[in-house]
Parts: structure tokens; C-alpha cells; sequence
């Protein structure tokens, strides 16, 4: 068990603690935290298709959305339906080329093995499109297992490229698509020295027949400049698909369908428009909210439970809460307190500069550091704070 559920156990609200402990692992299926699936799945109807058309023209296709906003359910989901073999390359956590290398290298190890036969099959055929790279059969408690190790004394660009290269030719002798599906890409961009294995990815995805790629990350400013810089190997490569908000409509038909699973009844339109008034339909925590509602007893909840739960939420949070504003500068933090408490507009108004003892130079550096941060948003001429947890819990903090 991990700390972080040994302390939702001991904090969490008395009026949601007694179905907590019996319920929990069933209201987290429909209330995900991480990747949404099945019936947790919400809408994305439009994005969806979008997606699975791309895939099965063998489109690639970059997904651009904030922090938390089901873009790695979004891909999964539109992968399973169009039941073409992939892999999920992960680099949340990389720390230099060589973890990047590995992590490609190993993804299409196992892509290999679900779409090819026999192993012995599959390292003649490997071995027949790899100079560098040397594939090797090994047997282990699980049965025997193709491992293609790279040359060490190659760049990994030069490693990743060879074997991108490779897995095209196998897909293209055994007439079979695939996608390799990377999640937090941006990362990338943080440890590469010279852009090498973008320029690798770039040149078989330009050319590839039966491969296709999925990009996404939590960093839309670091994803947006790898595909839309023109000095980048990977610009304008990708189809884009731009997440926004579920809406309140797709919201009211989803959670009153999983609240008649639950209670045979619909929300009270006090309930469900108090869910959306504190979430602001942030995917998050509408999710975050609702599993607690759901696991209270059979009543259905109130306004004021709803209340109740996010006062928790913002409790629970708001160490990290503090961790990350802590970081910003003392010009950042007094733009995201006058943001958090309404004024959307006129940053750079006297009135405001003189109350705030800014520059109107300051206040635009302070805008566009946090917009690239993914903190602010700016929207028809208007900011807005993109977590609302954030934006309500400088409401009661003394920042400035």
C-alpha cells in the first residue's frame, strides 16, 4: 500500500468513510486518477475519431492539452479501438540518451514479439535489416525472448534510427501496421544534446508505409516547440489534436448515467451544478470529487457534500499547492493572486501597475513565463488560472 492511500485512509471526510474502505476499488473504475477506461472514459467522441482515423491512415499525430486532461486515455483508448498492435513508450523519467535508446529499443522488442511468430522466425528476419544492432535469442523462466541490443559504440540516434528502420521493413514484409505511442515526449527535448533522435524519429516517420506515431506530453510549451519550431527535425510532421475541457453537457449525461448505477437516480441539478462550479469541468477533479461522492453511503449527495469534498481536496493538496507557487517569482505570485481573484483583464492598467508596484514591462515577462509554466491560460482576451484548486487555494493564502 502506498503512503499516499495509507493518508487519504486517515484524512479522508467523515461523511464519505464508511463505504471508503468497501467500495473503493469499484468507484475507482468509473473515477480514474491516472488513465480512463471503459466506463470511466468520457466523450472525447470527436477526438477520438480523429485519432483512429489517423491511425489507421497511418497519420501521425501529436496531442496538445494542459496538465491532466486525459491525454494518455484519450490515446489508449483510440488504440484499443482500432485493434492495430502497439507500444507505449514512457519517458516520464529519462535521464540521459542512453535511457532514451533503451526505452525505444525495448518497446520494440515487445511490439515485435506480439505481431511476429516463433522466435527463431523472428530473429532471421530482424537480422536481415540490422548492420549495427545485434539481436540475440535468450531463454529465460517465461520461454525464449529476442533482445536487441545496441551497438555501444554508436550514437544512440544512430542505434534508435537502425532499429525504427528495422521494424518498418519487418511490418512491411509481413503487410501489418503499428504505432509506437509516446507519452511525456517532451522530456525528450530536456536531456538530447543536438536533437539527433527527433532527427531519427523524423526520418522513418516521413517515410514509413506501415508504422505510424503518436506523440503527447504534460509540457505543451516544450511538445508545441518540437513540432512547431521550423528549426526542428520534427516540425510539421504530426497532425494536431488540441484537448480542451469536457462540457457540462458530456458531464451531466456521464455522471448521471453512473449515478443510476449507483442510487437508481439522477443528480439533484444543485449537486451536479455544484461539481462543475468547483471543478471548473477540469477532468481531474470532477473525477476527484466524484469518487468521493460515490463512495458515501446510499444517499445521494448535496451541495454540501460537494463543498465539503473539495474543502478536503484543498487540505489534502495543499502542501504541493505551496511547493509550486513557493518557485515563482514574487512578480508571478502577484499576477496569479490578482488572476485567482478576478481580474481576468487590465495587468497592465495604471491602476493595477501602481498597485502592485510593477512595470508594465514586469507584468508581461511575469504573464508569459506563466503561461509557458501551463499555470495561466489566455482566452478571448482573458487569463485564467488553468488548476482551479490552485486558483482557490490562493484565495485563502497570503501571498503577496
Amino acid at each position: 500500500m502506498s503512503l499516499r492511500v495509507a493518508f487519504l485512509r486517515v484524512t479522508i471526510p467523515p461523511l464519505l468513510y464508511s463505504k471508503y474502505k468497501d467500495t473503493k476499488m469499484k468507484i475507482r473504475e468509473y473515477f480514474p486518477l491516472g488513465v480512463a477506461s471503459g466506463r470511466a472514459f468520457c466523450n472525447r467522441e470527436i477526438e477520438t475519431q480523429t485519432l483512429n482515423n489517423n491511425i489507421q491512415n497511418g497519420q501521425h499525430t501529436v496531442i496538445v492539452s494542459p496538465r491532466r486532461y486525459g491525454k494518455t486515455s484519450l490515446a489508449q483508448h483510440a488504440l484499443q479501438l482500432s485493434n492495430i498492435p502497439y507500444c507505449k513508450v514512457d519517458f516520464f523519467i529519462i535521464v540521459d540518451e542512453r535511457t532514451i535508446e533503451k526505452l525505444i529499443l525495448s518497446s520494440i522488442n515487445t511490439l515485435i514479439g506480439e505481431i511476429f511468430g516463433s522466435t527463431e522466425k523472428i530473429l532471421a528476419i530482424m537480422q536481415r535489416y540490422v548492420k549495427k544492432l545485434k539481436p540475440t535469442l535468450s531463454v529465460s523462466a517465461n520461454g525464449p525472448k529476442i533482445e536487441l541490443s545496441p551497438s555501444a559504440s554508436e550514437d544512440p540516434s544512430h542505434n534508435i534510427l537502425e532499429a525504427l528502420l528495422m521494424l518498418e521493413n519487418m511490418l512491411r514484409e509481413k503487410k501489418q501496421m503499428a504505432v509506437i505511442f509516446f507519452d511525456e515526449f517532451q522530456e525528450i527535448s530536456l536531456v538530447e544534446k543536438r536533437h539527433g533522435i527527433e532527427a531519427a524519429i523524423r526520418s522513418v516517420a516521413q517515410e514509413s508505409q506501415q508504422l505510424s506515431f503518436i506523440f503527447s506530453g504534460s509540457n505543451r510549451h516544450l511538445l508545441s516547440s518540437m513540432f512547431e519550431d521550423k528549426k526542428r527535425p520534427l516540425y510539421k510532421l504530426c497532425k494536431k489534436i488540441q484537448l480542451e475541457r469536457i462540457s457540462k453537457q458530456h458531464y451531466y449525461k456521464h455522471l448521471n448515467t453512473l449515478a443510476k448505477r449507483k442510487w437508481n437516480a439522477l443528480l439533484p441539478n444543485d449537486t451536479f451544478e455544484s461539481i462543475m462550479t468547483f471543478s471548473e469541468c477540469h477532468p481531474y477533479y470532477v473525477n476527484n470529487i466524484c469518487e468521493q461522492l460515490w463512495s458515501q453511503s446510499d444517499n445521494l449527495p448535496r451541495p454540501e457534500d460537494v463543498k465539503l469534498v473539495w474543502n478536503w481536496l484543498i487540505k489534502l493538496e495543499k502542501s504541493e499547492v505551496i511547493q509550486e507557487l513557493a518557485a515563482l517569482s514574487l512578480n508571478q505570485k502577484k499576477i496569479m493572486v490578482a488572476i485567482a481573484n478576478g481580474l481576468v483583464t487590465g495587468l497592465t492598467s495604471k491602476d493595477f501597475l501602481n498597485q502592485s508596484s510593477m512595470a508594465s514591462s514586469s507584468v508581461i515577462r511575469a504573464i508569459e513565463s506563466l503561461v509557458k509554466k501551463d499555470l495561466i491560460i489566455l482566452n478571448d482576451d482573458k487569463l485564467s488560472i488553468l488548476d482551479p484548486l490552485i486558483k482557490y487555494s490562493l484565495k485563502e493564502m497570503n501571498w503577496v
